[in-house]
């Protein structure tokens, strides 16, 4: 009875002792693939949330977005956190040239977006390379007032 006692205690032993290398091979794994270059995504909310008119003076309304930028890599998002009073200023000067159409159209807002983000990337590539790393503008909230 003592022999199948200490047989016992060495297989549970041995189990945890496997438990524990296959644990530590699977994270190994986990950093080989993070050193190879493979990347996260990383959500930026740009704050506070946007507030601009658009229209023209006989027909003014506002709009009040919540933004988002995507990016694909840690130094991107650090770069896109430094220089979020640019993006700002580059959302809401674009805000303010939106139409009716473009606001009640889904197409129109997706080139709208589009658009953004080739601006964005335009205007931060002069402030350094890790402007290439942005990879969407998501609308997370949006409301037209009239």
């Amino acid at each position: 009875m003592v022999r199948s006692k200490k047989n016992r205690l060495a297989a549970v032993g041995l189990l945890l002792t496997l438990l524990v290398v296959s644990q530590l091979s699977r994270a190994e794994e986990k950093t080989d693939v993070g050193d190879r270059g493979m990347s996260d995504a990383f959500y930026i909310a740009i704050e506070p949330t946007l507030v601009s008119h658009f229209g023209d003076a006989n027909d003014i309304a506002y709009i009040k977005s919540e933004v988002s930028v995507r990016v694909n890599n840690i130094e991107a998002k650090d770069f896109v956190n430094l220089h979020q009073p640019l993006i700002r200023d580059l959302l809401l000067t674009n805000f303010s040239v939106m139409t009716h159409e473009a606001l009640n159209n889904r197409d129109k807002k997706e080139q709208f977006q589009k658009r953004l983000l080739t601006i964005l990337k335009k205007e931060l590539i002069k402030e350094g390379a890790q402007a290439a790393s942005i990879e969407n503008v998501l609308f997370t909230r949006f409301s037209v007032y009239q």
